[in-house]
């Protein structure tokens, strides 16, 4: 699953628009532990808002983030989020990867451990790939860095192909990635499965049931409708 810091903690303020300044104890004179996220901008000494949504806060060993959460139907790439991407084309030794954005990015052979022509990983056109962004702007694709998947001894690969992925909206998949939000260990009790969350909204589920992965990707949907807790409470009375 997509990390966050153990011990996080999550809080909502208040509701912006574009273009609000953005007022806040730990925005006027603690900057070294402030870090402003997406939907934020800093500007001469101040914080505004860029979209529309609910600003949050993120506090961990006395760091805290700002962000705002929408609902936006196209991701924006945003250094450090973990993301699924689907490979789509190779061009020599590059692959171009979709990640749901208006653009794509390229990652090559030489970033898998031990290169060689003996050892490449071979990936295809539809794998799955996960990993994190780096560097990212408006000027230039976003960096990106696969990550290693458990059961691999070398190298980088993608995400095993006995799984499957389905689409979110994007404030469904911070919901499921936010550690207050037990709903995954709710369901967790109840059957045995392995997921990934991107915060492109993508999400790769394993599960030996197929029946159980059809219940699972219910539940994770029902989440557009209903709140983390109403959805337990009926989880957990069923």
């Amino acid at each position: 699953m997509s990390q966050m810091l153990e011990g996080q903690q999550v809080k909502e303020l208040v509701i912006v628009l574009p273009g609000d300044k953005i007022e806040h104890p730990h925005l006027e004179n603690n900057w070294d532990s402030v870090c402003v996220g997406p939907g934020l901008l800093c500007k001469n000494g101040a914080v505004y808002a860029t979209r529309t949504g609910r600003l949050k806060m993120s506090s961990t060993n006395k760091k805290y983030i700002f962000y705002v959460d929408s609902q936006c139907k196209r991701y924006i790439p945003q250094a450090g989020e973990f993301v699924i991407g689907v490979i789509t084309r190779r061009l020599g030794y590059n692959y171009l990867i979709d990640i749901g954005a208006s653009g794509f990015v390229t990652i090559t052979d030489l970033i898998f451990e031990n290169y060689s022509k003996k050892n490449i990983q071979h990936l295809y056109i539809g794998d799955l790939i996960y990993g994190q962004l780096f560097a990212t702007n408006n000027y230039r694709e976003p960096e990106f860095v696969p990550l290693d998947v458990p059961k691999v001894s070398v190298g980088i690969a993608p995400l095993p192909r006995d799984g499957i992925m389905f689409h979110v909206p994007l404030h469904v998949a911070r919901l499921l990635i936010d550690p207050s939000i037990t709903l995954l260990k709710t369901i967790g009790k109840k059957t045995d499965f392995t997921l990934v969350v991107g915060y492109n909204g993508r999400i790769w589920l394993h599960s030996e049931d197929i029946n159980d992965v059809v219940t699972i990707m219910n539940n994770v949907m029902m989440l557009e409708i209903f709140s983390p807790q109403e959805l337990r409470t009926k989880l957990s009375c069923s």
